[in-house]
């Protein structure tokens, strides 16, 4: 697991090692235990490195093959390669015992194709000296970040952000259309990053840069949700938990301690039931809770450690946590306002020295259709010839937002958002977003309605919900897997980690597993009303029942009674004349807010982030 920092000069290449040594180190993080890098007349390539697999100095990138015509810098892991080298090892000479010299050994075996052969994680960069072009690719889900910048006289890439800043020659400014879309979800979908032409590298791409200049963008790997598994469901349980376990197998492969991120929902007890019939010895899993009740699910996964005999930790998060909010936005640099940031960076912070590698629970969800916007999809689809449902919608618009329950808030917004909605994907759009249309004019200036996208959705996501043929479950699926868990969970996760030198790694994700899951028919997933039918029937005999069939409770923060309290202090904030200076807010609009008996604390929430975002960065 590394950070990576490169930069190809399209003509003369300029004297400036030592500022690029000192872009590279922004990633220490990312890489506390080495660096390595290379220059020639056209390019500088470096890493940081965090040791996983084959702690040696063999192991830091760039390296090259055998006769020096490939140069690679790579981030990741790639849990397949020990078979992978079986068959390379025949033509090629390895000088570690590393992944990263086995993905280089493929790509010069297979060139591009050899991304749908790994298993794992990565974002990497290799250079062709004999071709004088730059090969740039990120995994199929974008666990691994890869983002870049691109002129006249070069083409800057880097696994954050920070590192491209700190090349002075690189102008930083505002993009305001990515501020209109994170407005809507909380975050920057791909390719945008809040900083105009600055990009990321979408999941599931690579990229193809020339000397010259030229570039070309290619889309490797969809998710595919056909032919369906003609399987009865004793056979679909057999050959998932299969499928599974071989995951959590490959994903043990590890040169230094292993931990579990163990939060009680079904998807991480899962992992850890089979990590410990697997491992065979004492294993380590670390939880974290609120003292508010709803939020809490510490008693659930001390009951699973219990089960399974683990070494067990438990930290507790309260509103003092909030006081990490303006380190937490520098860590991760785009504008992003996920709640959950809020626990996954503490737990990590926690975590740090108890160990270097943890598994966790992320894509369970995606894959089985757990989230309740499932059953709401479902319940939209009834509601069509329900008779008077405009007149429920209409009620329950307006005491949305009045209360403190998650569950009965949730059911409002079903209502209000089915009466709103004019097809299923308005309908999606609707539960994934944070702020409408309407809420934007309430806050917003004019110039800025006018300049960026403030309709509810994003264009880019509706063709990505379209492009599916398959039905309106796998509808949902296929677009939370391209966009909610790529851009929003995975993004959490990875900064989460790597600003603490850890390596988080998720075995539902297993580019395999997602292939079978994807191909179960939907009713195995979504069985009437029951989310997540047939991994509750492979959870069975691992785990108790209050466990598999209790009701979901999410990651979230209680976001209203840790934020009423600083309320005067962040319409303070708010109203700063440097923060209205942007030209995104209307300040008379936003004390109107203030004086809302109804606020809305997750729109509040989005706004307090940007606030210290913009802060931080300009």
């Amino acid at each position: 697991m590394c950070g990576i920092f490169g930069k190809l000069y399209f003509h003369k290449k300029r004297n400036e090692r030592q500022l690029l040594i000192n872009c590279l180190d922004e990633l220490k993080h990312r890489g506390p235990d080495g660096s390595k890098t290379y220059e020639d007349e056209d390019i500088f390539l470096s890493s940081r490195r965090l040791s996983v697999i084959d702690l040696s100095k063999k192991g830091l990138t760039p390296i090259a093959n055998e006769n020096g015509r490939f140069l690679m810098v790579f981030n990741g892991e790639i849990f397949n390669y020990i078979e992978l080298k079986r068959s390379l090892s025949k033509k090629h000479l390895f000088r570690s015992k590393s992944d990263s010299e086995v993905v280089l050994h493929l790509f010069e075996e297979v060139g591009p194709a050899c991304l749908n052969k790994l298993r794992g994680m990565f974002a990497f960069a290799i250079w062709d000296k004999k071709n004088k072009e730059l090969f740039i690719a990120r995994d199929h889900l974008g666990k691994k970040p890869l983002k870049y910048y691109i002129d006249s006289d070069c083409f800057v890439f880097s696994s954050e952000l920070k590192a491209i800043l700190k090349d002075g020659s690189i102008p930083k400014e505002l993009d305001t259309r990515s501020i209109g879309q994170y407005l809507t979800y909380q975050y920057v979908p791909s390719p945008g990053t809040g900083f105009k032409n600055i990009y990321k590298l979408q999941p599931a791409h690579y990229m193809l840069v020339k000397k010259d200049g030229r570039v070309s963008r290619y889309n490797y790997w969809k998710p595919r949700f056909f032919p369906k598994l003609g399987l009865s469901e004793e056979e679909l349980i057999s050959s998932t938990i299969k499928r599974l376990r071989e995951a959590v197998r490959i994903r043990l492969r590890s040169d230094v301690p292993i931990g579990i991120y163990l939060s009680g929902g079904l998807d991480s007890s899962l992992i850890t039931a089979l990590i410990a019939r697997e491992s065979g010895k004492k294993i380590r899993t670390f939880s974290i809770g609120f003292k508010e009740k709803e939020y809490n699910e510490l008693h659930f996964a001390r009951q699973v450690a219990e089960r399974y005999g683990t070494d067990h930790e438990e930290y507790h998060l309260d509103s003092k946590s909030l006081d990490s909010l303006s380190e937490i936005v520098y860590a991760y640099e785009e504008p992003f306002a996920d709640p959950s940031i809020i626990p996954t960076w503490v737990l990590c912070k926690k975590t740090k020295g108890q160990a270097t590698v943890f598994l966790n629970g992320d894509g369970g969800d995606e894959l089985f259709a757990g989230y309740l916007r499932y059953k709401a999809l479902r319940l939209h689809r009834y509601m069509t010839f329900v008779p008077g449902k405009s007149l429920i919608g209409k009620i329950a618009g307006g005491i949305y937002g009045l209360s403190s329950m998650k569950a009965f808030d949730y059911g409002l917004k079903f209502f209000k958002y089915e009466e709103e909605s004019v097809d299923d994907h308005d309908f999606y759009l609707r539960l994934m977003g944070y702020m409408n249309a309407a809420d934007k004019k309430n806050i917003c200036t004019d110039d800025f309605i006018k300049q960026t996208d403030c309709t509810y959705g994003n264009n880019s996501y509706k063709k990505i919900f379209n492009s599916s043929k398959a039905d309106y479950l796998d509808k949902f699926l296929y677009t939370d897997l391209t966009t909610y868990l790529s851009e929003d969970l995975l993004v959490k996760t990875d900064i989460g980690g790597m600003s603490h030198s850890l390596e988080i790694r998720s075995p539902f994700l297993d580019q395999e597993l997602v292939g079978w899951v994807n191909r179960i028919p939907s009713s195995y997933k979504l069985r009437f009303f029951q989310t997540k039918y047939l991994l509750k029937k492979i959870a069975g005999p691992y785990l108790p029942k209050n466990i598999i069939y209790r009701s979901k409770q999410g990651f979230g923060i209680p976001l209203k009674s840790w934020l009423k309290p600083k309320l005067r202090n962040i319409n303070a904030e708010l109203l700063d004349d440097r923060f209205l200076s942007f030209g995104i807010f209307d300040g008379g609009k936003i004390k109107k807010l203030f004086l809302s008996d109804n606020i809305n604390y997750n729109n509040l929430w989005t706004l307090y982030v940007l606030k210290k975002w913009l802060d931080t960065w300009f």
